[in-house]
């Protein structure tokens, strides 16, 4: 095969579909050694836009490699002062960020932010199916009543309404992954991404049985322990009581149900007015009616002729030329120009 017209190659091999969840990804391999000919800036130790990927012997000791190259590039470069630290591969994804040679975090953070965002939003429909339950408890008094006295102990009860509970969360849970499953296609078009549901995953399924399990237990823990202290003989009487302890809590529940509606809310707003500020902050320089285009072959060369000819054509208020990219100043520590 010839690529750009310059140079043939030979296939010597062909790879399976990368996986779309993948980070890494290409559409063909070449010789590295290819690409350091056409490449002179790689000859420079002041550069690093290249990722290197190293694979440790059976047994080796990563932190060992680590001291042996940490001042492998000032040993090279004087005037650096970067030092190199392996990270694990596993890690790439979601522990990204380093500082002074330690790892301080990275896409993680999201994923944490996402789970405490999730939380709240399981914390107030757990709050809202107690208080939905305690609500209708006159409804189910009379049940209550009448299998007490056919010798229903509490206990018996307790466990009715908590299975009655995980019942509802087992129907919440495979609703809710029937819609993830209609959802997310359109979701993956609209954010760029390619997120999927490992079905054949056996940890995804233990932990949707543990957050089953336990949402089940939480909702349900308070109206099963109230429904089942209803006392028989005022209930076939029609004149059940709530005790005052039982109407606070519930009043509990209803401030706690409206303080985290209102947190996210609040949360909310902030995150979309950051948005707003990003996408309607100063630049530093106009954008409108600004056109980049890449300096290719040997352009460079011929600039001065270039932005003469360009300033002629109508229109053209001024022309310039950047060594960088004026939205991004790749990955190295030298100044722009």
């Amino acid at each position: 095969m010839r690529l750009n017209n310059k140079e043939d190659y030979k296939v010597t091999a062909v790879l399976e579909d990368i996986p779309p969840n993948s980070s890494i990804s290409f559409d063909f391999l070449l010789p590295f050694g290819n690409f350091l000919r056409e490449n002179e800036w790689l000859n420079h130790w002041g550069n690093n836009g290249l990722q290197t990927f190293i694979k440790l012997r059976p047994g080796a000791s990563g932190e060992a490699v680590n001291r042996k190259i940490a001042n492998y590039i000032k040993k090279n470069n004087n005037d650096s002062n970067a030092e190199l630290v392996l990270q694990p591969l596993t890690d790439i994804r979601l522990y990204s960020e380093y500082k002074d040679g330690k790892n301080v975090g990275g896409r993680i953070s999201y994923v944490r932010l996402f789970a405490v965002v999730a939380l709240f939003i399981l914390a107030i429909a757990c709050i809202n199916f107690m208080n939905l339950s305690t609500a209708r408890s006159e409804k189910r008094s009379k049940e209550v009543g009448v299998r007490k006295v056919m010798g229903a102990v509490r206990g018996l009860l307790i466990r009715q309404f908590l299975g009655e509970s995980l019942l509802m969360s087992v129907l919440a849970l495979f609703l809710a992954l029937v819609l993830v499953s209609v959802v997310m296609p359109f979701f993956n078009e609209i954010a760029g991404k390619k997120l999927v549901l490992n079905w054949l995953d056996g940890e995804h399924w233990l932990l949707f049985a543990a957050i089953t399990v336990f949402t089940g237990v939480l909702a349900g823990s308070y109206p099963a322990l109230f429904l089942s202290g209803f006392n028989p003989v005022q209930v076939l009487k029609g004149t059940v009581k709530t005790g005052k302890a039982a109407v606070r809590f519930r009043q509990v529940l209803v401030v706690g149900q409206f303080f985290f509606s209102i947190l996210l809310i609040i949360a909310t707003i902030i995150v979309f007015q950051q948005i707003n500020y990003l996408r309607n902050r100063p630049l530093g320089y106009d954008k409108d009616n600004l056109m980049m285009v890449y300096i290719q072959g040997n352009m460079h060369d011929s600039y001065e002729s270039i932005k003469r000819d360009l300033l002629q054509v109508g229109g053209v208020s001024s022309v310039t030329k950047s060594s960088q990219s004026v939205f991004e100043v790749g990955s190295n520590t030298g100044d722009v120009h």
